[in-house]
């Protein structure tokens, strides 16, 4: 059974990431976490509160994380709920950082949608190069798919790319932001008012370092943006 979120969460609607596929060309690190390290079977709601304060710091720590269940045949819901809601803290609070997940297995993914359901939450899985969300709506993987095919834009850009209206796109976007899928930055060539810019993580190379790294233990994978 899956425990009832906690209260006192708060939401920051507004995030910044560094200026990915801004000006010239930057490489990005993301540190990539193997749980496997702490078993190919993680159960209990104690270990599940230990590695969510390691993962949760070496997020806070990092421009980005690629958390990977490679190797993870079983994560239960309790230990889940737990990982998932200190991963949350940290995406909700200042600085924002760009988190995806890799390697779920059919159980784990599961398992991992029933709790991101309760939490009113979406992360992003990647697969294959491409952001897939979950806990998700349709609405949502649709605004992300578009996200992705524009990598760099202001809200009218994906407003006209999606034909959409702006104030029924603004909510879709703050949903990807604090689910670390988006970043948001202050646009410094609006000409009149504060507009914001938004990009998508850089993960052309994240994939093949995924398949190289499914030992458990911390690396850097460099991708380029």
């Amino acid at each position: 059974m899956i425990p009832e979120p906690g209260s006192g969460q708060t939401s920051s609607s507004w995030r910044t990431l560094p200026p990915a596929g801004y000006g010239s060309p930057m490489s990005l690190k993301l540190d990539s976490y193997g749980l496997a390290q702490h078993g190919e079977v993680l159960a209990t709601r104690a270990t599940g509160r230990d590695v969510g304060r390691e993962v949760a710091q070496r997020l806070a720590d990092s421009r980005g994380l690629l958390l990977n269940f490679h190797g993870v045949d079983v994560a239960s819901p309790a230990f889940l709920f737990e990982l998932i809601t200190a991963i949350r803290a940290t995406l909700l609070a200042p600085p924002a950082h760009w988190l995806l997940v890799t390697g779920m297995n059919d159980d784990v993914r599961e398992s991992a949608g029933l709790v991101l359901e309760r939490l009113k939450m979406v992360l992003g899985v990647l697969e294959n190069d491409e952001i897939e969300l979950l806990g998700g709506s349709e609405h949502l993987q649709d605004t992300i798919k578009a996200a992705q095919q524009l990598e760099v834009f202001t809200a009218p850009d994906l407003a006209r790319e999606l034909e959409l209206k702006l104030p029924a796109l603004h909510q879709r976007l703050n949903q990807l932001v604090e689910a670390g899928v988006l970043s948001r930055q202050d646009d410094p060539t609006a000409k009149r008012g504060k507009r914001s810019k938004f990009a998508t993580p850089p993960i052309a190379q994240a994939t093949d370092a995924d398949d190289r790294h499914e030992t458990g233990e911390f690396a850097a994978i460099t991708v380029n943006c």
